[in-house]
């Protein structure tokens, strides 16, 4: 199921992406990087989760004008702090869980600007369904590995930018659909904060 799922998404982001710039007047590459703040909820009453910051680094590629279309990749990882109690010793187990996966939205965009590719001022608004593919996760003391993870999950994620000239500054929320991992009901929100540049 979550093979077709990212099959199906990756198969529409590249036919998008081919129609798209064979189509538009007006395209823009944006590679960007940024930190990740994530948190999770659903979990179990004896477990809680505080953010820890993360990095990701990838572009998307902006297709149109006022109205656009942004398919991206980038690489992430997102940090959160568990922290369990320990019954038996009336103690704490705290650690960091630190997931390193791919991350591709697929973005709907409204820009403000009206001249939405050029140089000046620009404000935009953007949503749009997004896959996350775990590929790694750090050795922690939890003992949770890439194998208690959904191979991938799918999000919806939501957000603004300001172009100044050819800078991009762009912070996004994102939440999961379904659960992240198998054996748990938890879903997990991740905020992030890029910087880019326009090519």
């Amino acid at each position: 199921m979550h093979r077709a799922i990212r099959s199906l998404a990756l198969t529409a982001l590249v036919l998008v992406a081919s129609s798209g710039l064979a189509a538009a007047k007006d395209f823009v590459i944006n590679p960007q990087a940024g930190l990740t703040a994530s948190h999770r909820t659903n979990d179990p009453d004896d477990l809680s989760t505080r953010a820890r910051v993360g990095y990701t680094f990838g572009g998307n590629l902006r297709l149109g004008g006022k109205a656009y279309v942004a398919p991206g990749v980038y690489l992430q990882r997102t940090n959160i702090q568990l922290t369990q109690k320990d019954t038996l010793t009336a103690g704490n187990i705290q650690d960091v869980v630190g997931v390193t996966s791919v991350h591709v939205p697929l973005l709907l965009g409204l820009n403000m600007s009206s001249n939405a590719n050029g140089p000046g001022l620009g404000l935009r608004l953007f949503g749009g369904p997004s896959l996350t593919v775990v590929s790694k996760v750090a050795s922690n003391d939890f003992g949770i590995t890439k194998d208690d993870f959904k191979s991938s999950s799918v999000g919806v994620q939501g957000g603004a930018g300001l172009d100044l000239s050819v800078l991009t500054f762009d912070v996004s929320y994102e939440t999961s659909l379904g659960k992240v991992l198998k054996n748990s009901d938890a879903k997990q929100q991740t905020v992030r904060a890029t910087v880019g540049i326009k090519i």
